[in-house]
């Protein structure tokens, strides 16, 4: 519609100019006076006509250019546009590539970390179970140093630190270390129905040190003292020890204690030194029996002794307070915790791995993010290049339009000169006429028909122009300020993030939600678990709380009764004072009367309260005549004749010790004077022989 409108206003233009001109040829007739005045106009608007024309030609020729120029140029831009977007996409690609190899190294890297985080967990309740074993075996060695001593433990713990010090030491102090076996609790086992047979039988023996040779206790002994340890130490070097095989008896009553025991062979002179000379016997009489038949020791299971030479030693043994069952819960827990170490040391050596996992993960992934981000920058750069290539373009395309319509325009100017040149030139060959001729008015006509029509078609044209460059201008703004922007935006959405890219994001975002909802099933589990403790808790509380208050009642009951009871005993103690204080008078009057007959209780016994008041009354009326009488005599003449038989009988047994003694003495005596008479005959003998 603008190429016809254009059309129509440069026919128009021609046409109204063509008119102009034959309007002017008629004006001119009258304008001049000759044709020479004429022709020298003429010639004047020919010379002014032909510059016009040749600066409008210059122009043309210079916007042909400046078109031919922006048709290369476009033409340039549009295939190194093409160039861009190729490298462009090359570059995409590798930032997906890039990116994948980012989201796998990320879920490598969570999956780790969940492990780690797993191994953490695991840690910490190991650590835990730890702290608890190790709490409970230092609980156990506090009781067995009670029991033991603390001299003792001392002298234990002081071994392990000089045995520390060989370890670090090295050389010949090393297999210090080797030859040291231990206590003799700790090497060897025994069931636990014979504990307190074998306790009482090796009593702090057990925490003697077993070693290979004397020279081995020598240098721990000499390491204690020079670094100033505490305790006391009791060594059993293994080469010194002397032990004879032994016959025991083959009875049902009785088993040798070593049999009973478990060890290794290396130490069996140590214990056969400790436990080789007893026996365990059924009962106290079977060990009796045997000890006076064997020439051994003899325990029973509970712990009473009898010995060879004679004596017996026994009473009550507390079985709770076993150091041998101590021992074991200590060998248990010691064993507990060498295998929570070693757990912990293989925990924390899959840690350390894990973590040096997690940080070449890590680095790859910095790595590949630095690559990333470089081919980013790349990227926007080459982005930024084509944007500026297609803004460029966008201006060629908006400048193409108007210098097409220059053109076009000073095309038109250059025709309407032409024509105004070409009727100059011919008006310049014919006469000067104050009129037009025939064919030059009926061309005025036509002219006006033609510019009547051309109006009229032009007017129609610019009514559609502008309808349809006002619904042009509608869809402009709506594609500018609304869809290209948005398309620009996915556009550019769609160079940032790939399809790949956001498939490993959906990915990787799946993979976490399948992990919290994992997490989130284990913490709902925890949660009802938690819940139903709770609720446990809650019923053993209020119950707890019916208990307390019934205790509570029955505590107050109970102080009622304590309250009257104390009342009672008040009255009681009051009624006792008053009892004592009688029993003192009756006492005072029981040595105011002096000593009584030896059969004084029998005669008296079975007589009744009332007679024995009338007899006392009579005694009373009786005593009233001596009353001039020491009656302290006959009490002093009985108690000194108890001591005189007393002291006879003391004196008898003297003189029999006396005799006893001087005889043991002559004995003595004789078997000196043959012993020394003997002694003189042998060297008399061996002089003579020599």
């Amino acid at each position: 519609m603008r190429k016809k409108e254009d059309e129509c206003t440069r026919e128009l233009t021609l046409k109204e100019q063509k008119r102009k001109e034959l309007y002017a040829k008629q004006g001119r007739g009258s304008q001049f006076t000759s044709r020479a005045q004429r022709d020298e106009w003429i010639n004047k608007e020919l010379k002014s006509l032909n510059k016009q024309i040749k600066d409008k030609k210059e122009q043309i020729d210079k916007l042909d250019s400046d078109l031919t120029t922006d048709s290369k140029k476009k033409t340039e831009l549009e295939s190194k546009m093409e160039e861009l977007i190729g490298e462009q996409d090359i570059h995409r690609t590798s930032i997906d590539d890039q990116n994948k190899g980012f989201y796998e190294l990320k879920k490598r890297k969570d999956k780790v970390q969940s492990e780690r985080n797993d191994l953490c967990r695991e840690e910490m309740n190991l650590q835990q179970s730890l702290s608890s074993m190790k709490e409970e075996l230092g609980k156990a060695d506090q009781t067995l140093r009670s029991m033991a001593g603390k001299p003792i433990l001392n002298g234990r713990d002081s071994v392990r630190k000089v045995l520390d010090i060989f370890k670090t030491r090295g050389g010949q102090y090393g297999s210090i270390g080797e030859s040291y076996f231990g206590l003799v609790i700790e090497n060897f086992e025994c069931e636990q129905s014979i504990y307190t047979a074998v306790e009482v039988t090796a009593g702090n023996r057990l925490f003697h040190h077993i070693v290979e040779s004397d020279r081995v206790g020598t240098y721990i002994l000499k390491e204690m003292n020079k670094s100033k340890l505490p305790g006391e130490v009791t060594f059993m070097p293994l080469n010194r020890l002397h032990v004879r095989n032994i016959d025991y008896p083959n009875t049902k009553d009785a088993i040798a204690m070593i049999s009973k025991l478990e060890y290794s062979e290396k130490y069996d002179t140590a214990l056969r030194y400790i436990f080789g000379r007893t026996l365990i016997c059924r009962n106290l009489e079977v060990a009796t029996q045997l000890a006076r038949t064997t020439g051994l020791d003899c325990v029973t299971l509970d712990g009473d002794q009898v010995s060879s030479k004679g004596s017996l030693t026994g009473g009550y043994f507390n079985k709770s307070r076993s150091r041998l069952e101590i021992q074991k819960t200590r060998s248990e827990k010691n064993n507990e915790i060498k295998d929570q170490e070693e757990k912990m040391k293989t925990l924390r050596d899959d840690l350390s791995k894990l973590e040096a996992d997690i940080n070449k993960v890590v680095a790859d992934m910095q790595k590949i993010e630095t690559k990333n981000s470089k081919a980013k920058d790349v990227f926007e750069k080459v982005k930024s290049d084509v944007r500026l290539m297609k803004e460029e373009l966008n201006l060629i395309d908006r400048n193409h339009a108007p210098k097409e319509r220059s053109l076009v325009q000073l095309r038109a100017s250059l025709e309407a000169m032409q024509t105004t040149k070409e009727g100059l030139e011919n008006e310049q060959n014919q006469d000067l006429l104050a009129t037009l001729s025939t064919k030059d008015q009926s061309q005025v006509d036509q002219l006006n028909d033609d510019i009547r029509r051309l109006k009229t078609e032009n007017k129609k044209a610019f009514a559609e122009r502008m309808r349809l460059e006002a619904q042009k201008n509608k869809l402009e703004n709506l594609l500018t300020n609304n869809l290209v922007r948005r398309k620009d935006e996915l556009v550019q959405a769609l160079q940032e993030i790939s399809v790949e890219d956001r498939h490993l994001q959906l990915e990787n975002s799946v993979t976490d939600l399948k992990t919290l909802e994992e997490r989130l099933e284990v913490t709902k589990t925890n949660m009802k678990g938690l819940d139903k403790n709770l609720q446990d808790i809650v019923k053993r509380r209020k119950k707890s709380q019916a208990e307390l208050e019934a205790s509570r009642l029955r505590e107050s009951e109970f102080q009622g009764k304590i309250e009257e009871d104390s009342k009672e005993l008040e009255r009681m103690a009051s009624k006792q004072t008053v009892l004592q204080q009688k029993i003192q008078d009756c006492t005072k009057k029981i040595r105011d009367l002096g000593s009584l007959p030896s059969d004084a209780f029998e005669k008296f016994n079975n007589m009744s309260q009332k007679q024995l008041f009338k007899l006392l009354e009579k005694a009373n009326q009786e005593l009233k005549k001596y009353s001039h009488v020491n009656k302290k005599a006959l009490d002093q003449y009985i108690t000194f004749s108890e001591q005189k038989e007393k002291l006879i009988k003391r004196k008898e047994e003297l003189d029999r010790g006396h005799k006893k003694i001087t005889d043991l003495m002559d004995v003595l005596e004789q078997r000196k004077f043959e012993a020394i008479l003997f002694t003189f005959k042998q060297v008399s003998k061996y002089f003579q022989e020599v």
